[in-house]
Order: C-alpha cells, then structure tokens, then sequence
C-alpha cells in the first residue's frame, strides 16, 4: 500500500521486485530493482536523487497513474467483477452487482463530510 500512497502524493518510488510491487511500479513512475540487489538498489536512488527533473517527471506520472489505477471507483469494480465472476462460477450470473447495491443506492449512501465526536475514541 505504501508504493501507492507514495505515487498519490506524486513521488517516483524505488522498491524491490517483491510482493506486488511489479503490479504498481512502471518504469515511468519509479525503479524495481531485485530482492537483495544492493547495488542496484543504491543505484536507482542516486539516479533519482541525481536527475531533480526526471524525479519530477516519474513523480507526475506515478501520481496521474495511481489516480487511474487505483481510484475507489476503479477498485469497486474490480472487486465487483471478482465477485461477479465467483456468482457466475456457482451458478448464479444474474446477481446484482456489489457495487449497484452497495454504492450507488441513494439509501446507502453515507454523509462523510463530518465524523460524529463518539467516534474520535476508535482504535
């Protein structure tokens, strides 16, 4: 999640090539270098740490990526393909969707502009 949040807030990311990262980082938005490549680790910071304007250009280009990629609309969907296509595996491709039920139905939808005071105390 980090590697997200880094490219919302419009910085070029370097990481390892582990987990999901490969999924997230393009080679216009930041570096992958390999698990335990130290040296190439160290190389792709100084790269970015050597080229203010190229960091600048990744940097814009992480932040447009993540506002197209993983926006709450973009993830909704495909959270409700993923459960569509589980519907249709067991029989059932007519269900509605998780989103038309969930997100868009007038009486779902919940006032966040403000958070009541009892609730300053979650964990």
């Amino acid at each position: 999640m980090s590697l997200i949040e880094a490219q919302a807030a419009g910085l070029p990311v370097v990481s390892t090539r582990v987990g999901g990262a490969a999924s997230v980082v393009r080679p216009d938005t930041g570096r992958l270098v390999e698990r335990d490549d130290h040296d190439g680790l160290t190389a792709a910071v100084r790269e970015l740490l050597g080229d203010a304007e190229r960091a600048r250009q990744m940097g814009q280009a992480a932040a447009e990526h993540a506002r197209a990629r993983f926006d709450l609309a973009h993830l909704i969907d495909e959270i409700d393909g993923v459960y569509r296509d589980l519907l249709r595996r067991r029989g059932m491709p007519h269900a509605a969707s998780v989103r038309s039920r969930s997100c868009h139905h007038p009486s779902r939808r919940r006032n966040t502009s403000s958070v009541s005071s009892s609730h300053s105390s979650w964990p």
